[in-house]
């Protein structure tokens, strides 16, 4: 089968795209290390077992993230490999650092899913939904209330904690709790375009949808879920605490990491990728610039390590990749 001339130049874009928003965050990077004199190096060499220490309880951090998902799953009567779901988290955490304001993380997650265990997308989507919930609800009131305290300075924060509080409430108030909105909406923008047999297509998937994630945020999904978050951001607390050579636990400092996190992870919707800089920005708030730029570099290598060699031993994860790093610069 003869491939398309066009296809093959936006196939090879796509890599090219790809270098380039690796390429920003080393530009961005070697701005922060010159505007702060940072020597990585040294700062490892000085503590190289909080560096090490941090960087486990992060890849544990992460690792919960796919029990919980799981648990969810196994809730929605739904059987997932955890061999699938180990893949698609580290393929998803390394999509997106390299794709604008952190877009491509969650499609991937569920695209590795469904190519890899044969589900129904609207399944995954909603399990994926559920879980991004649980963490964007929880950190970001956290992060709203760290903005506050740190305001001025946190302006951004505030303003991403905003943002996300209202698409959540668009999200979960406007299309799954209210189908009529969804239906007007649709309707206006894209029946004239679509044939009546395949709006009528789109209404019954978005009903399955919309019945999953309601049975999602039941209370028999929602204690379970919960108590997981809370682990996983407790973990990564200490994730901060132990780059501290005297390992104090005090309370200043456990608020410290906790605003730390959940500040970070607010301002990834920013356009830069992976939200580089801006979260950076985020970790300094709170915690210093040394200790935030030695956690990021260790949250960094969790990121990649395990997606570079799940893509060296898995031929349909390179396929994977590829295709949704193309469509993430659709919505670009």
């Amino acid at each position: 089968m003869e491939v398309n001339p066009l296809e093959k130049v936006k196939n090879n874009i796509i890599w090219v795209v790809a270098v380039a928003s690796i390429f920003v965050v080393v530009v961005i990077y070697t701005i922060l290390i010159k505007m702060f004199r940072l020597n990585f190096i040294y700062l490892i060499l000085e503590d190289p077992t909080g560096f090490l220490l941090s960087t486990l309880l992060i890849f544990i951090a992460e690792t919960m993230k796919i029990f919980r998902l799981r648990f969810i799953f196994n809730k929605l009567k739904v059987k997932v490999s955890l061999k699938t779901l180990f893949l698609s988290r580290f393929m998803g955490d390394f999509m997106g650092l390299i794709t604008v304001s952190n877009i491509g993380s969650e499609p991937t997650r569920i695209a590795t899913i469904v190519s890899l265990e044969g589900i129904p997308i609207q399944i995954a989507i909603s399990s994926g939904l559920l879980e991004t919930f649980y963490d964007s609800i929880i950190l970001t009131a956290i992060a709203f209330v760290g903005s506050i305290v740190f305001f001025p300075t946190s302006i951004l924060v505030l303003i991403s904690t905003l943002i996300t509080i209202s698409l959540w409430l668009f999200i979960f108030l406007g299309f799954v709790l209210k189908e009529n909105i969804l239906v007007k909406i649709v309707g206006k923008l894209f029946k004239k375009r679509l044939t009546p047999k395949i709006f009528d297509i789109f209404l019954e998937k978005y009903k399955d949808f919309r019945d999953l994630v309601k049975k999602g945020i039941s209370s028999e999904i929602n204690k379970g879920a919960i108590l997981y978050t809370i682990f996983i951001i407790i973990i990564y607390v200490f994730s901060f605490l132990v780059l501290d050579p005297s390992y104090d636990l005090s309370l200043i400092n456990v608020i410290n990491g906790l605003f730390a996190y959940s500040m970070s992870y607010s301002v990834q919707l920013y356009p830069t990728p992976g939200g580089s800089g801006f979260f950076e920005y985020a970790l300094i708030i709170s915690n210093g610039v040394a200790n935030a730029m030695i956690w990021r570099l260790s949250y960094i290598f969790v990121s990649i390590i395990p997606a570079a060699f799940s893509m060296v031993f898995f031929v349909k994860l390179r396929s994977i990749f590829k295709e949704n790093f193309k469509r993430s610069l659709e919505y670009v």
